[in-house]
């Protein structure tokens, strides 16, 4: 199997030409990406994943493409499952139509995705609460995962010894001056994550 790069976007522009698939592009801001860039930074953009079949004679047999939402992380996840694009496929296949297949709405997807409260909590503790930091990289990507999910626990624990033993009005002052922190950063990731 052959893998094709699309760094310019040549082929998703014959793609929205033939109107056959116009997956989406996001372009995250330097400030979410920081020491990243070398992963996730493209001269355009990159893409929203998506699936595109086409038949020799030039049928679509099948198609889906990803929109982000906080159900599946921004388009991280929630993609359709390889037995059931298949089966797509293979119905398309035996029962052969002078149309296009339509768009698959609701696949059958690999998995439930993640929390968006949980995703928000999960990269701020890897940026130590201060600010949200992306998970991103091939390398070393569960470490750095489960050394996230660790954090919080410590975290919460601070925040209790904080109500526990400080006066309430210092600890709600702690509190709201470190929601004022995280909230640009808060905002940021979901503009990037969400396109919104």
């Amino acid at each position: 199997m052959r893998h094709i790069g699309d760094p310019h976007q040549e082929v998703l522009e014959d793609c929205r030409t033939r109107d056959w698939l116009d997956l989406r592009v996001s372009n995250w801001d330097r400030e979410m990406l920081k020491s990243h860039d070398h992963w996730i930074a493209h001269p355009k953009g990159f893409f929203q994943p998506g699936v595109l079949v086409v038949a020799k004679n030039g049928t679509i047999l099948y198609r889906w493409q990803s929109s982000p939402t906080k159900e599946n992380v921004g388009g991280a996840t929630r993609r359709p499952t390889a037995d059931y694009v298949w089966s797509r496929i293979n119905a398309a296949l035996s029962s052969p139509q002078d149309r296009d297949a339509a768009f698959d709405r609701h696949p059958e997807v690999d998995d439930v995705g993640l929390a968006w409260p949980f995703l928000v909590a999960l990269l701020l503790a890897n940026g130590w609460f201060v600010r949200p930091k992306i998970l991103a990289g091939a390398t070393h990507l569960r470490s750095r995962v489960l050394a996230a999910v660790a954090r919080i626990p410590l975290f919460v624990a601070v925040w209790w010894a904080v109500f526990s033993y400080l006066p309430v009005w210092l600890s709600a002052g702690l509190l709201l001056g470190w929601l004022a922190l995280i909230t640009p950063g808060v905002r940021r990731m979901r503009r990037n994550f969400l396109g919104e």
